[in-house]
């Protein structure tokens, strides 16, 4: 079975999944959701390969206002249990910098789990990007990811998030686990209605197939040359190379897609922020 190319329903057939503010969502395993937030919406999509070793998992959160939405996706390479405690360790952060609009401690936290976690063997990266609504801004943070993708609306093309002057690394490189601060990634981009974030995992950028898209670069190409400006048409397309490639044999892949709408925050959500601060964080993740 093709499993994602049957699972990329159309826009219209992507019902919101619940993600109040106050709250950190996520996990992992197999996943096709949208999360209808302020300012935008997310799509996550995704399958697991190997159920004992380590694999993909994400969260996201949303401030006590809404106006703060965050994600993180991670790829461990790991034990079951390691894997476990690291994406524990990875939901706790998420919840305790819940309110911040800066990334930058959160980072560095994050940072110092993947170094601790290596010494006992796991091989993770990581990639995590902030929005805050009021600016439309959002501030991207790559250990070691693939780079991210950024579709601008007005000018109809994809470009690559990454500095020219970085180290490139690949999933196979054994430096990955070992990226310092000096070598993660940062970003700040100013974005409009309709431009578009794309995230995905190692396995999305190591897929190699004749004709198809075999890194970054390629997977930008295959982008541009199709026109792919809709979250529809991009799943679509990301899934039919995966499947063309024998993604099966490879491990977990995750695809997560932000595209900016107008969509402002409630007036409910402002009035009972003060209230949800005050209650905690609330957890709706789910670990297999």
């Amino acid at each position: 079975m093709n499993y994602i190319s049957d699972h990329v329903p159309s826009e219209s057939a992507w019902p919101a999944s619940r993600l109040g503010c106050m709250e950190v969502g996520g996990g992992n395993g197999n996943v096709r959701k949208r999360y209808a937030m302020a300012g935008l919406d997310l799509y996550i999509l995704g399958r697991p390969a190997a159920p004992n070793f380590g694999g993909d998992v994400h969260f996201i959160s949303s401030c006590a206002s809404g106006r703060i939405t965050r994600m993180l996706l991670a790829d461990v390479c790991a034990p079951r249990p390691l894997f476990a405690e690291l994406s524990a360790a990875f939901r706790w952060l998420m919840a305790r910098y819940i309110n911040s609009i800066s990334q930058a401690r959160l980072a560095e936290e994050v940072h110092g789990q993947i170094r601790s976690f290596w010494d006992r063997g796991a091989l993770t990266t990581t990639v995590m990007g902030t929005f805050f609504s009021p600016t439309r801004s959002l501030s991207l943070w790559n250990a070691g990811h693939p780079p991210p993708l950024v579709y601008r609306h007005s000018r109809r093309s994809w470009h690559l998030l990454r500095r020219t002057d970085a180290p490139r690394v690949s999933a196979s490189d054994a430096a990955i686990p070992l990226v310092s601060k000096d070598e993660t990634q940062k970003f700040s981009e100013r974005l409009e209605k309709d431009d578009l974030i794309l995230c995905y995992s190692n396995t999305v950028a190591e897929c190699a197939s004749e004709g198809r898209f075999r890194n970054a670069r390629g997977l930008l190409d295959q982008l541009n040359q199709c026109q792919a400006d809709t979250p529809h048409d991009i799943l679509t397309l990301v899934s039919e190379r995966l499947e063309s490639a024998g993604w099966d044999s490879e491990g977990d892949s995750t695809v997560s897609l932000l595209q900016l709408t107008d969509r402002p925050v409630s007036v409910s959500s402002n009035l009972l922020a003060p209230f949800r601060f005050l209650r905690g964080v609330r957890d709706r993740s789910k670990l297999r």
